[in-house]
């Protein structure tokens, strides 16, 4: 039997402006979806017959564009991501085989799609597949997995327990912003969405390669966390970032996660997440109830699952959110 062939071709010469923006827009044809990713140039080919359902979330906020496509017919998808980025591909599920640079896949692999490289994917027939597309400088990161080859266009396999909580991560993210998205709005929220993209996609690559066990030794490792806890101790009144951390002691996020694992015994973006905690509970104790919201208050400290921040207060101090004290 033949099969139906649809064909779309669509050009975005450069990256999103700065900012943020955000779509989520269903497809009936492989050319609809082929036109969805800001700044892509890309060629869709629907290879199986019947008739085409998907739908793209495209989520851009500086410098990171984060999409997820979801499709029910084989495709074969081609053309390139915008120019200097690089782009990770991440399966949340698929039914039957898929193929990427003529690689089979599975559900614990990760594409790589290099600054320069041609997209070459051939979707499964019911295919969730999660994309993050970063500039290739702001991969420091990466190199820490073995340096800047690995910026070429490849099929990585991961452990399964890294691949595993790299799923979950994107899932929440997705899941989250697609239910509402108006928490984007917050500065902070969209910036700890980068966070925990960027630390479980780190950790997935460092642990998805092969590599010596023997983990790097940094003389300074206690100086390290002295100053970051100080830096994030003069600034109690705003959330900071691990990228924000990484810039300001000129480290590698590799090393500061070592740093922080071997003094402190827990992860930085963990320590972050307590001070934000702190942040919040600081706020709701001085703002009345009719000024700003629970929810508002989360949001400017960066937490962008409501349920999740609800269950680390808890947690955290023993009661929810809604029982601290406020003014009236």
């Amino acid at each position: 039997m033949s099969h139906a062939t649809y064909c779309t071709h669509h050009t975005h010469a450069q990256a999103p402006a700065a900012g943020f923006a955000y779509t989520s827009l269903a497809n009936h044809d492989a050319d609809e979806a082929a036109q969805r990713l800001h700044a892509w140039d890309q060629t869709y080919r629907q290879l199986t017959p019947g008739r085409f359902e998907g739908l793209t979330t495209d989520l851009w906020f500086e410098p990171v564009q984060l999409f997820r496509e979801r499709s029910n017919r084989r495709v074969h998808q081609a053309g390139r991501s915008w120019p200097g980025s690089v782009t990770f591909g991440i399966l949340l599920s698929m039914q039957g085989q898929a193929r990427f640079c003529g690689q089979d896949m599975d559900l614990d692999s990760m594409m790589v799609l290099g600054s320069a490289d041609e997209l070459d994917l051939v979707t499964s027939p019911t295919l969730d597949i999660v994309g993050i597309a970063i500039p290739q400088d702001r991969l420091t990161w990466l190199d820490d997995a073995g340096g800047s080859g690995h910026t070429s266009s490849r099929l990585m396999r991961l452990k399964p327990a890294a691949a595993t909580r790299l799923r979950e991560v994107t899932q929440s993210i997705f899941d989250t912003i697609e239910a509402d998205p108006s928490p984007l709005g917050a500065a902070a929220v969209r910036e700890q969405v980068r966070d925990d993209l960027i630390d479980a996609l780190a950790t997935a690559t460092w642990n998805g390669v092969a590599q010596s066990t023997t983990a790097p030794r940094h003389a300074n490792q206690r100086t390290v966390v002295q100053r970051a806890t100080a830096h994030v101790l003069a600034n109690r009144d705003e959330p900071v970032s691990v990228e924000r951390l990484c810039e300001l002691l000129n480290v590698s996020r590799r090393s500061l996660q070592y740093a922080f694992e071997h003094t402190l015994g827990i992860s930085p973006l963990e320590y972050l997440r307590v001070a934000r905690l702190h942040g919040v509970r600081r706020e709701l104790k001085v703002t009345p109830r009719n000024v700003a919201s629970i929810q508002d208050i989360a949001a400017r400290w960066g937490f962008w699952h409501l349920g999740h921040f609800t269950t680390h207060y808890r947690q955290f101090f023993g009661c929810r959110p809604s029982e601290t004290p406020r003014p009236a």
